[in-house]
C-alpha cells in the first residue's frame, strides 16, 4: 500500500513538473485551486487539532509536575513565558529581586499535589530566600520571600498548607 501511494505521488509531481513546463495556465489555475483547497484543508485540521486549547492553568501545573526533582534552572523555569509571567504577576515589584537572587536552589518537590521550590542568594541564603509554592488542586500559586528576616507571604488566592513533610524537603 505504501509502495501504491509513494507511485502516484511521484507520478503527480512529475506531471506537475511536466505541465507547468509547458506553460499551460489552465494548469496553474488548476494547480492555484488545489492549493487552496489543500490550504483550507491543512486550517481545517489545524483547526480540529487545537479543539481542546490547552489553558494556562492547565499548562502551568504540568510544567510544575513533569519538573518535578529538577531545580528551576534546570528545568528553565524562569524561560518559560507562562511560568515567568503568572510569578511576575504575583511578585510585582519583588519580581526583578527574586531574579536577582533564585541562585541557590532546591528542587520541585510535591506532596497530594502541593509543589514547592526554593531560591537564595548565592552564599547567603539566609539574606534572601524565596519559596514558591503551588497547589495544583487548586490552581493556586503563593510567593513566600524572606529578607533579613523579615517574611512577606504573596497569595493568588488563599494561603497553601504544606505539611511538615514538604515543609522540610
Amino acid at each position: 500500500m505504501k509502495k501504491l501511494v509513494f507511485a502516484a505521488a511521484t507520478m503527480f509531481m512529475l506531471s506537475m513538473g511536466f505541465m507547468s513546463c509547458t506553460g499551460n495556465k489552465t494548469n496553474e489555475a488548476e494547480n492555484s485551486a488545489s492549493t487552496e483547497a489543500s490550504t483550507e484543508m491543512s486550517t481545517e485540521a489545524s483547526a480540529e487539532t487545537s479543539a481542546a486549547p490547552e489553558t494556562e492553568a492547565t499548562s502551568f501545573a504540568e510544567l510544575i509536575k513533569s519538573n518535578e526533582g529538577k531545580n528551576a534552572l534546570d528545568a528553565k523555569l524562569f524561560d518559560n513565558e507562562v511560568f515567568k509571567n503568572r510569578v511576575k504577576a504575583l511578585a510585582a515589584a519583588e519580581f526583578d529581586s527574586i531574579m536577582a537572587n533564585f541562585n541557590t536552589q532546591t528542587p520541585i518537590t510535591g506532596e497530594n499535589g502541593i509543589y514547592k521550590m526554593t531560591g537564595g542568594r548565592a552564599h547567603n541564603v539566609p539574606e534572601f530566600l524565596t519559596t514558591i509554592i503551588y497547589d495544583a488542586n487548586n490552581d493556586n500559586l503563593n510567593i513566600t520571600i524572606e529578607k533579613s528576616g523579615k517574611i512577606t507571604t504573596l497569595k493568588e488566592k488563599e494561603e497553601i498548607k504544606m505539611t511538615e513533610t514538604l515543609k522540610k524537603k
